[in-house]
């Protein structure tokens, strides 16, 4: 299929698609048409403690292999992940997993990662599109092939352009829609009880917690309470700090 005609296939496609499921899907079947095998998505907030023994959310095509994201997620491996390391450092250059292992540049457990996917999972060939980076988030995508290292390498040639193209698309509405975006904050907001959101956009106001009670309906002690909680939730020490951290992620359109 010509590459113009899947990229207009996917703006109109992807224009009508109401929600992240529905964008993803859009994605998955753009990605195929463009002779690839699979992808996997993730956008990892960062500074932000109490997500950092958390593993990130990932968004994977039915073709990407599950048991090899679940090996990658039980072991840690986004730790040496290098194309991870690499958002860490500002870099957006797109990776070649096998190319870059050639070149000598990885260290043995950063090659080991790829290694389990080619040996154990039989992904033959791989990229990784680095999207963002910023003190707030990471943002990348990975897309595997089945197909020899040449023939992949001629794919690519032909059709990385395009293939940026609409993931760059698909990042920047996922990025720009805060109910989209909630998607990725999941381990967190999952752990806050129901009071403690509410002491949480009550943090955000500014008011005295005596005042508490008026908007609320809790006592400034149950609110202290609550609140000491969330210092231990999100790893921080005072009010300050609390406040910064909620204002950085824009917790308080997500609860």
């Amino acid at each position: 299929m010509n590459p113009s005609s899947i990229l207009i296939d996917f703006v109109v496609e992807f224009d009508s698609a109401s929600n992240l499921h529905a964008c993803f899907q859009v994605l998955e079947r753009s990605v195929e048409k463009l002779g690839f095998l699979g992808l996997v998505y993730s956008l990892i907030p960062i500074g932000l403690n109490a997500l950092a023994n958390d593993s990130p959310v990932f968004l994977a095509s039915s073709k990407f292999s599950l048991p090899f994201l679940n090996h990658y997620l039980a072991g840690n491996f986004a730790a040496d992940d290098f194309t991870i390391k690499r958002l860490f450092k500002g870099d957006l250059t797109v990776n070649d997993w096998w190319a870059e292992e050639r070149k000598g540049t990885l260290l043995a457990r950063e090659k080991h990662v790829i290694e389990v996917a080619k040996t154990d999972y039989h992904i033959t060939n791989g990229i990784s599109i680095p999207l963002l980076s910023t003190p707030q988030h990471i943002a990348g995508a990975s897309v595997i092939s089945e197909e020899n290292t040449s023939h992949f390498s001629m794919l690519l040639e032909e059709r990385l352009l395009m293939l940026q193209t609409i993931i760059k698309l698909f990042h920047h509405r996922v990025y720009g829609d805060i109910e989209y975006r909630k998607a990725f904050y999941v381990p967190l907001i999952s752990k806050l009880t129901e009071r403690e959101k509410r002491v949480l956009h009550f943090t955000g106001s500014g008011q005295a917690y005596k005042a508490i009670g008026n908007n609320y309906g809790m006592t400034a002690s149950s609110a202290s309470n609550a609140r000491s909680d969330l210092f231990k939730k999100l790893e921080v020490k005072n009010v300050s700090e609390l406040a910064y951290i909620t204002g950085l992620h824009n917790l308080l359109e997500m609860i």
